[in-house]
């Protein structure tokens, strides 16, 4: 499972969750766009994130909840610059990465 396929992924899902607008990915302070992440194992390709879209404001405080192995941490370290994104496009302080 992914952080796309988890049902917390998304506002709607979550019954504790803000009706807030999102913030549109070019004025976002982070903005993740259709991220992919693959990585090679000896029993094949990982896909740990699909098609990841996300936008968190200048000053918004947001939380990632989600079980083992959904990628929160993988997000974490593409936000961070620690991993590059096999597809897809990170903003992060308006400069913007390609995967």
């Amino acid at each position: 499972m992914s952080l796309s396929d988890s049902p917390t992924a998304s506002p709607e899902a979550s019954p504790n969750a803000s009706a807030a607008p999102r913030p549109d990915p070019e004025d976002a302070m982070i903005a993740l766009e259709r991220v992919e992440l693959t990585l090679p194992s000896a029993a094949g390709p990982v896909h740990i994130l699909r098609g990841l879209d996300l936008s968190v404001g200048r000053g918004e405080t947001m939380s990632v909840v989600g079980p083992s192995g959904s990628g929160k941490s993988s997000m974490m370290m593409i936000i961070a610059g620690l991993e590059r994104a096999s597809k897809g496009a990170v903003t992060v302080g308006g400069t913007r990465f390609n995967g």
